[in-house]
C-alpha cells in the first residue's frame, strides 16, 4: 500500500492552509487564516505576523475559519475584508476584520469582536511579532501609553520576563534612514521574548501578563483594536534583493567542533515497549537514554527495573531525571530514591533531580511555590548518590530555565528541554524555531559559563506540559498548539527537523542532544496506540518513522570532528557535516515545502555514496529499515542536488 504525499510528508492527510500573497507598494505580505504574515519592506522583513489571536484557558491556540473573505486592489491600495469564528468551550467569538493598505507602503488592521456568549480566555487579541534578523539586540524607540517615549533596545541575550511594558508604538530602523513604527491601539501592549520558547521573534501582546487570567468576555461584550504601520524615509525606493534559485552548501576543511552525543528520551509509560523494540533501538545506537520517574504522576520503582534492562540490552547509558515528591526535606527524599535505585540494580550514568514545583511554569513577578533551594537539593544528590555525574536545570523547557537559573557551579552540566508547537503549530511556524536554538544557546553559556550543556529530550510535540493540567486532545491528526501527538513526528518532516535541530545546537557547541523516545506519540519506531497513526495502521510492514534513520545517522557520528558548513539560504536549508579516519559525511535538510536545487562545494574525497530519505523513499524507509541503512547508491556528481519538500541527503565522500 502506498501512502499518499500528504502522509509521506506531514504524517496527516490534513490540507495545508490556503495562504494568499499580497502586495501594495513597496510593501508585501501574505493573509494566513486571518493573519498577516512576514510583512516585507522590499526583501528586508519588518513584521514576522500581525493576527488577532484568542488563547483558551490552556493557553492553546484557537484557530479562527473564516467567511466572507473580499480582497479589493485599486489605485487607492488594498483593502481585505473578512468574518473570523473563533469557537471556545462556552461559545463562539465572532469578529470582523478590515486590513487597508496605501501606496506609501502603510498598514492599518483593525478588528471588533463579539461573543455571542459568556466565554473565558487567557487573551484576546492582537498579537504582533518582529523577527529576530536585524532586530535583535537593536535600538527601538517605545511610545508607552501615557504618551510618553523611552529608547530601549530588543534584547540580545533572551529576556527571562518581559523587557518593555505599557506599549502604544514601536520604532525601529528596518534599512539605514528608514524606520518603521507599529502602533497599537485599544489596549495596553507588552513585550515578551518569544525565544524562550524557540519562537523566532519578538512577541507584543495585548492585556498585561499581570492582570488576571483566564478572564471572561460577556456575551454581546464588544472589543475593538487596531495595529497600524507606518514608515518614515525613503520607504518607497526600497526594492527586493535580487536572488537565485539555487542554495549553496559549502563545506570547509578546519575541525571547528564535536559532533554532539545522541540520545533518546523514555518515559516510564513506554519503558516496557521499548524494551519490546530493543532490537531497532540496538541498530539506532544511543549514546544515552533519559530514564524519567516521576513517583508523584504514579511511576512505581519497578520502572527502574525496566530502565536497567532497556540500558543493559542496549549497551548504552541510563541518566536518570527523577522528580522529588517535595513532601519530605531532601537529604530524606534523595536517600529513599538512592535506594529504589539500588534496590532495582539500576547504575545511572548521571542523575537529574528535579522538585515537583519544577514542573509547572512559574510566571515572572509571581511568588514561587514552597520548596528547598537549589543549592541543598543538589547537595543531598551529591550524598546520596556519590561519583555519579550530577546535572541540574530544567525538566521542562528553556523558559523555566531562564526564569529559574540553577547555580551552576555545584553541577556537572545542565540541561533543559524545548518545544516548538506552544504558541503556533504551522509548518513554517515550527521549521522556524530552528532560528532561535543560536540564541538559546548563546543565552544558557551567558549564565553557565563553561559548564557542559545538554539539551532534551526534545521533539515537536509535547513531552510536557508546565503551563496546564493537560494537552489540547488531536483527534483529527491536525496542526494543534500544545499537543503531544502531532502527525508530523510520522512523516519526513520530522526527519528534516531533526537535522536542522542537531546543526543549530551542534554549532553552539551543546554536548549531547536527546530526540524524540522510543515509541508512542513522540517516538521513533512505529506501535499501534490508542491514537489514529493513518497509513501506518494498514501497513503490515510498517516499522519505523523516517525520523529514526536522521536519528540513527546522526548517532553514529558522535565524537566526530564537525566541520564547518556555510549554507546561503539557512531559513530554507540546512546542513551538518564531520570527518572521519577515510571520510566525510556530509548531511542536507531541505526545511521547506519547496523543491530546493542545492549547489555544494568542498567535498573533497575520490567516491561519494548518497542516502536519500524523502518522500519517494519513505516507505522502503519505514518498512524496511536494515537494507534502507544499506541503500547507499553510488553518486559521480554530488556538486548538485534536488530535493524535494523535508528531503534529508546523506553524501559519504571516501577518499
Amino acid at each position: 500500500m502506498t501512502p499518499n504525499r500528504a502522509l509521506a510528508l506531514y504524517g496527516s492527510t490534513e490540507a495545508a492552509p490556503e495562504m494568499v500573497p499580497l502586495a501594495v507598494g513597496p510593501l508585501s505580505f501574505t493573509l494566513d487564516r486571518g493573519a498577516l504574515r512576514w510583512v516585507k519592506l522590499g526583501d528586508v522583513e519588518v513584521l514576522r505576523q500581525v493576527s488577532f489571536t484568542i488563547r483558551d484557558r490552556i493557553w492553546g491556540t484557537v484557530v479562527p475559519t473564516l467567511r466572507d473573505v473580499a480582497i479589493e486592489k485599486g489605485a487607492a491600495g488594498l483593502r481585505v475584508r473578512f468574518v473570523a469564528e473563533s469557537r471556545l468551550d462556552e461559545g463562539v467569538l465572532t469578529w470582523h476584520a478590515d486590513i487597508r493598505g496605501e501606496p506609501d507602503g502603510n498598514l492599518r488592521f483593525s478588528v471588533s469582536a463579539t461573543p455571542d456568549r459568556d466565554v473565558s480566555t487567557n487573551r484576546t487579541g492582537f498579537v504582533v511579532l518582529h523577527p529576530l534578523e536585524g532586530v535583535a539586540g537593536r535600538p527601538v524607540e517605545v511610545e508607552q501609553v501615557d504618551g510618553s517615549r523611552v529608547q530601549a533596545a530588543f534584547p540580545a541575550l533572551i529576556a527571562p520576563d518581559q523587557p518593555i511594558s505599557h506599549i502604544r508604538a514601536l520604532k525601529h530602523e528596518v534599512v539605514p534612514g528608514v524606520f518603521a513604527t507599529c502602533r497599537m491601539d485599544g489596549e495596553t501592549w507588552e513585550m515578551e521574548d518569544h525565544r524562550n520558547w524557540t519562537d523566532a521573534n519578538f512577541k507584543t501582546y495585548s492585556r498585561l501578563l499581570s492582570s488576571p487570567w483566564p478572564y471572561t468576555i460577556r456575551a454581546g461584550e464588544r472589543v475593538e483594536q487596531a495595529v497600524s504601520l507606518t514608515f518614515d524615509g525613503p520607504a518607497a525606493k526600497v526594492e527586493p534583493a535580487v536572488r537565485t534559485a539555487t542554495i549553496a552548501v559549502d563545506v570547509g576543511e578546519a575541525v571547528t567542533g564535536v559532533m554532539p552525543r545522541i540520545g533518546i528520551g523514555v518515559p516510564s509509560e513506554y519503558a516496557a515497549a521499548a524494551l519490546g523494540a530493543s532490537d531497532l533501538l540496538r541498530f539506532l545506537a544511543p549514546q544515552f537514554l533519559i530514564c524519567e520517574y516521576i513517583p508523584a504522576a504514579g511511576d512505581r520503582p519497578d520502572v527502574l527495573v525496566r530502565y536497567r534492562d532497556l540500558a543493559a540490552a542496549l549497551g548504552t547509558e541510563a541518566v536518570l531525571h527523577a522528580v522529588l515528591p517535595n513532601q519530605a526535606e531532601p537529604r530524606a527524599e534523595l536517600a529513599a530514591l538512592a535506594q529504589d535505585v539500588g534496590r532495582a540494580g539500576l547504575q545511572p550514568a548521571a542523575l537529574v533531580p528535579t522538585p515537583a514545583p519544577h514542573l509547572m511554569s512559574i510566571l515572572p513577578g509571581t511568588t514561587p511555590p514552597a520548596m528547598p533551594p537549589l543549592t541543598e537539593i543538589y547537595a543531598a544528590a551529591r550524598a546520596a548518590f556519590p561519583g555519579v555525574v550530577l546535572g541540574g536545570g530544567m525538566h521542562s523547557f528553556f523558559t523555566e530555565l531562564n526564569r529559574t537559573r540553577p547555580p551552576a557551579a555545584l553541577l556537572d552540566y545542565v540541561t533543559h528541554a524545548t518545544c516548538n508547537v506552544i504558541h503556533a503549530a504551522d509548518d513554517r511556524s515550527v521549521m522556524e524555531t530552528l532560528a532561535a536554538l543560536p540564541h538559546i544557546v548563546r543565552t544558557t553559556c551567558s549564565f553557565i559559563g563553561d559548564k557542559p550543556y545538554r539539551v532534551g529530550p526534545s521533539k515537536i510535540g509535547m513531552r510536557h506540559n508546565p503551563y496546564g493540567a493537560s494537552f489540547a486532545p488531536n483527534p483529527d491528526n491536525i496542526r494543534l498548539t500544545m499537543v503531544k501527538m502531532d502527525p508530523r513526528q510520522r512523516g519526513c518532516f520530522a526527519a528534516a527537523w531533526a537535522v536542522g535541530y542537531v546543526a543549530e545546537l551542534a554549532q553552539g557547541g551543546v554536548e549531547a542532544i536527546a530526540l524524540c523516545e522510543p515509541v508512542g506519540e513522540l517516538g521513533l519506531i512505529y506501535r499501534r496506540g490508542a491514537y489514529a497513526q493513518p497509513w501506518f495502521d494498514g501497513e503490515p510492514r510498517a516499522q519505523v518513522y523516517p525520523v529514526f534513520h536522521a536519528v540513527r545517522w546522526l548517532a553514529h557520528a558522535a565524537g566526530l570532528g564537525r566541520l564547518r558548513v556555510s549554507v546561503s539560504a539557512p531559513g530554507a536549508v540546512t546542513a551538518l557535516a564531520c570527518r572521519r579516519p577515510s571520510a566525510m559525511t556530509l548531511w542536507i535538510a531541505n526545511l521547506s515545502d519547496e523543491t530546493r536545487e542545492i549547489r555544494t562545494s568542498g567535498i573533497r574525497g575520490e567516491r561519494a555514496f548518497v542516502h536519500l530519505l524523502d518522500e519517494t523513499t519513505f516507505v522502503h524507509a519505514t518498512t524496511d529499515v536494515r537494507d534502507f541503512a544499506d541503500a547507499a547508491a553510488g553518486a559521480p556528481d554530488v556538486g548538485r542536488l534536488v530535493l524535494r519538500p523535508y528531503a534529508v541527503v546523506r553524501i559519504d565522500a571516501i577518499w
